[in-house]
C-alpha cells in the first residue's frame, strides 16, 4: 500500500529573487533587494529569513553647499581659479589649481581656508613673489599617485590637447591663419597652397613631489 503524503501541508520554500549582481556571489544584498525579512544570500542563492532589520529607512543626505574656499584674488590669477589636484602630506591638505596666469599651489590644514606660499619660482610683471608653478604640467586634466612607481616618478599626470597645424610641415598653427587656410581651399576649384587641419594628441608628466613636473618627450596618443 503506498502512503500518499499531503503535500499541500508541506512548507513552502520561496523562490530565490534574481539579483541585479550577476557577477561573482557577493554576501552582500543588491539596495533594491533589501526589505525587512531579507538578511542576505547564501552561495546557493537561497535567502535567509531572519534579523529583519527593524527601523531603518534609506534617506538621502541633504547637499549643504560651502562658501567659496578660494577665489581669484592675486594680480596673476586673472578672473578665474579651478581646482585641479588635492592630496595629503604631513597632515596637511595641497592643491594645485589653474589660473589664467598658471598653474599655482596653495596649502590648507582644514581643506577650507587656504594659503598662497611664496615660491619664488616663475616670473610674473617682473616679481616671482608668488605662487606660480615654474615646471608644471599645463594642459593636465587628471593627476594621480602611483604607489608603484620609482620616487621621481611618484605622481603622473595627463590631459589632452587640439590644435590646428600643417600637415606637410608639422607646423602648429595660431591666431588667424588657420581660417585664412580653410577660406582659400574652399573658395579656389585647384587650391594648391598651404593646408591646415585641426589634430589631437595626448600628453603626460611626471613628478616626484606634485610640484616640479617633467613632460614626456613623445605625446602618448
Amino acid at each position: 500500500m503506498t502512503d500518499h503524503k499531503d503535500e499541500s501541508k508541506a512548507p513552502k520554500r520561496r523562490p530565490p529573487r534574481i539579483r541585479l549582481n550577476t557577477g561573482a556571489w557577493s554576501p552582500l544584498i543588491d539596495m533594491i533587494d533589501v526589505f525587512p525579512g531579507h538578511r542576505g544570500s547564501s552561495r546557493h542563492e537561497e535567502l535567509e529569513l531572519y534579523d529583519a532589520p527593524l527601523g531603518i529607512r534609506f534617506e538621502i543626505e541633504e547637499a549643504v553647499k560651502s562658501e567659496s574656499i578660494l577665489q581669484a584674488t592675486m594680480e596673476w590669477e586673472g578672473t578665474h581659479v579651478s581646482p585641479l589636484y588635492i592630496w595629503q602630506r604631513d597632515g596637511r591638505y595641497h592643491m594645485l589649481y589653474d589660473s589664467e596666469g598658471g598653474q599655482c599651489y596653495a596649502v590648507s590644514d582644514d581643506a577650507y581656508n587656504w594659503t598662497r606660499p611664496v615660491l619664488n619660482e616663475a616670473e610674473f610683471n617682473g616679481s616671482s613673489e608668488n605662487n606660480l608653478l615654474a615646471n608644471s604640467c599645463k594642459g593636465a586634466t587628471g593627476i594621480f599617485e602611483d604607489p608603484n612607481a620609482p620616487p621621481e616618478e611618484r605622481f603622473k599626470a595627463m590631459g589632452g590637447r587640439m590644435y590646428w597645424w600643417d600637415p606637410d610641415t608639422g607646423e602648429e598653427l595660431s591666431g588667424e591663419e588657420p581660417s585664412r587656410r580653410i577660406k582659400a581651399e574652399q573658395e579656389q576649384e585647384n587650391y594648391t597652397g598651404p593646408r591646415a587641419e585641426i589634430t589631437g594628441h595626448m600628453f603626460a608628466w611626471t613628478s616626484s613631489d606634485c610640484l616640479h613636473w617633467t613632460p614626456f618627450p613623445e605625446p602618448l596618443a
